[in-house]
């Protein structure tokens, strides 16, 4: 075990790397894509980490698995807007059909989760307004799944 540039988060949570016959576990779970890469501050770790996110991303591996559902390739962010207040995300429609979005959900990297019931008509945008602070300005991501828990969208800032 090895201890990060920061010995706690703010949740006053122990953030180490962890290793087991001389492989950083960490590495490991993102490789597999069982988890989303996360840093308070980089280190030596951080481009070995963000790499194997990237490469579980790639090949769609766990949490990174691609949505089949036909309206998966028409839903597009046409914004994300993280400042507080009028925090909001606006999504479009791009087909030629209308999509239900019954039971979809969209999630930051915390455990905001905005369960989706609604459809979209072809070529319209909705607007999705949060209040509070949902979305962090320094940096966070967004995730849009579809009813049966795969990724449609990822998008980072």
């Amino acid at each position: 075990m090895e201890r990060t540039n920061e010995n706690k988060d703010k949740y006053d949570r122990l953030l180490r790397y962890i290793f087991c016959q001389n492989r950083l576990l960490n590495e490991e779970i993102l490789k597999q894509g069982l988890a989303h890469f996360y840093s308070y501050q980089e280190d030596k770790y951080t481009a070995t980490l963000k790499n194997a996110e990237e490469k579980a991303q790639e090949i769609g591996l766990g949490i990174w698995e691609k949505s089949e559902n036909n309206c998966s390739s028409c839903i597009i962010l046409v914004k994300l807007n993280p400042v507080d207040p009028g925090e909001y995300v606006l999504l479009k429609n791009s087909c030629n059909f209308d999509c239900n979005l019954n039971n979809w959900f969209i999630k930051d990297d915390a455990s905001n989760k905005r369960i989706l019931n609604f459809s979209l008509s072809s070529g319209k945008e909705i607007q999705l307004n949060y209040s509070g602070r949902v979305w962090n300005d320094a940096g966070d991501s967004l995730y849009l799944r579809d009813d049966k828990g795969f990724l449609v969208l990822f998008y980072r800032y």
